[in-house]
Formats: structure tokens, C-alpha cells, sequence
């Protein structure tokens, strides 16, 4: 039989170091699935959510943006329908 040229010494090296990481990352990630509960993590990332999403609503930036939004929908739809028959009021 040949030797092994240097090349694929090399390379065989290289994937051995692939190989290996492999292994420990196979091995990792079913030690990480032993230790979680997943619906424990669920429960902490929604609750998490929530409050951030509660708080970005309650934000003054946030309200502020909304009453311009408002405000300007508003004022487009007189601009848009001056005599419309919703805008008709009747005489007291």
C-alpha cells in the first residue's frame, strides 16, 4: 500500500476536527434538551413579551404617534368627503 501524501493527511486531519465537533455538538445539544423544559421556556418568553409589549403601548412616544394617526385620519376624511351625508346635520 502508498502512503498518505501530506494533502490527505491534511485534509483527513481537518475533517477529523469536523468530525469531533460534530460529535460534541450532537452530545451538547441532547444534554441542553435533558435539562429544558420547553414549555417552562415558553411560559418565561411569553410572559417576557407581555410586559415589553405592554410597555411599548403604554410608551409616550407611542401615544403620541397614535394621536397623530388619529388625527390625521380625521382630518383626510373631511378633506376627502366635506358634503357627505354623514357630515349632514340637521337643523334645530
Amino acid at each position: 500500500m502508498t502512503e498518505p501524501s501530506a494533502g490527505e493527511e491534511a485534509v483527513q486531519a481537518w475533517l477529523d476536527g469536523w468530525r469531533y465537533a460534530g460529535a460534541l455538538g450532537r452530545g451538547s445539544l441532547s444534554a441542553l434538551a435533558n435539562l429544558w423544559n420547553p414549555r417552562q421556556v415558553r411560559s418565561w418568553w411569553f410572559a417576557h413579551l407581555s410586559q415589553n409589549i405592554d410597555a411599548y403601548f403604554r410608551s409616550p412616544p407611542f401615544l403620541e404617534l397614535m394621536g397623530c394617526s388619529l388625527k390625521t385620519m380625521t382630518r383626510s376624511a373631511r378633506i376627502v368627503l366635506p358634503f357627505s351625508p354623514l357630515r349632514w346635520r340637521s337643523p334645530r
